[in-house]
């Protein structure tokens, strides 16, 4: 499966640099690829329907705006990227109680939080980067099962079908890698203690 992941890095990354180039049909590329995702991240926390819509869609207009602007410093992350936009989104919404939508693109760009990334907070949060060494550590198949799963938030589904594997399989894998990622973790904060 690391050819998989390579093959969709360097597909985000092929993406970004055409739609900083102004390539329209990268911009409905990024629609396509993103809208679903985003959509069952945001059914997840808001339950009105028109409200649903609005923030995908925000979610989408402020990454295409930030991706133009060059905002996403690493483009082989881009999925990480759109997911913090999403979370950002999400705040906003419920920190107003209603979204602030706008068919002006250039009124909100300064929305889009360019700060720490994904595994740049995972780091913060785990103190010291613990987290992410023992991450790093594990082996590919059970690095990618937890990323996508508790970082990303794919859903189950989705990642038995990218991964050609069954439920059954898939709680296995999950088992086992959260086991191996406890373990690695308690031998490096055992280390760092001494």
């Amino acid at each position: 499966m690391k050819a998989g992941r390579s093959i969709d890095r360097k597909d985000n990354t092929d993406l970004v640099a055409r739609i900083m180039a102004g390539d329209e049909s990268a911009q409905a590329e990024l629609y396509e690829r993103y809208e679903r995702r985003i959509l069952i991240i945001i059914k997840r926390s808001v339950s009105a329907g028109a409200d649903v819509e609005n923030l995908c869609h925000e979610t989408l207009r402020i990454s295409l705006a930030a991706i133009k602007k060059g905002v996403v410093r690493e483009p082989e992350k881009l999925s990480a990227f759109i997911h913090g936009v999403t979370k950002n989104v999400l705040r906003n919404y419920y920190r107003k109680e209603r979204p602030e939508v706008s068919d002006d693109a250039k009124a909100n760009e300064d929305r889009v939080d360019p700060g720490p990334n994904q595994e740049e907070q995972l780091e913060q949060k785990e103190g010291g980067g613990l987290g992410l060494k023992a991450l790093n550590m594990m082996p590919a198949r059970y690095r990618e099962v937890l990323e996508r799963f508790y970082i990303l938030e794919h859903s189950k589904q989705e990642i038995c079908s990218d991964m050609k594997i069954t439920s059954k399989q898939f709680n296995v894998i999950l088992h086992r890698a959260r086991k191996s990622y406890i373990k690695l973790y308690q031998e490096l904060n055992d280390g760092e203690g001494q």
